[in-house]
């Protein structure tokens, strides 16, 4: 998963979208759902989608719509249960938008 943080400065922000959309071009290998979460100002924004990234058609949109501090990326190799929202990363814990995962 991309781990990627420059403090907000919007050329390296500029510079991570087409590592983004490297990461998500491997959805043809791991289909079954992608998810964003991006840290603007310490709040999370968390977008996610089941099925595969590559053919999203919201995914260009989201990856173009942001200048944050922090992003973390997750595309999704289903093993148990079905291609849904629920079942996709990354989410919030219950501690809050401080606390968000991906595995």
């Amino acid at each position: 998963m991309p781990f990627a943080r420059d403090g907000g400065a919007a050329g390296q922000s500029e510079s991570r979208k087409p590592l983004l959309r490297e990461f998500f071009d491997l959805s043809v290998r791991h289909p079954d759902g992608w998810g964003l979460a991006f840290y603007e100002k310490g709040r999370p924004t968390i977008t996610k989608r089941p099925g595969t990234a590559r053919t999203s058609k919201l995914l260009p949109a989201v990856i173009e719509g942001h200048t944050c501090d922090l992003i973390i990326a997750h595309i999704r190799d289903g093993t148990k249960g079905g291609r849904t929202v629920e079942n996709t990363h990354p989410s919030n814990m219950r501690g809050g938008p401080s606390a968000t995962m991906a595995r």
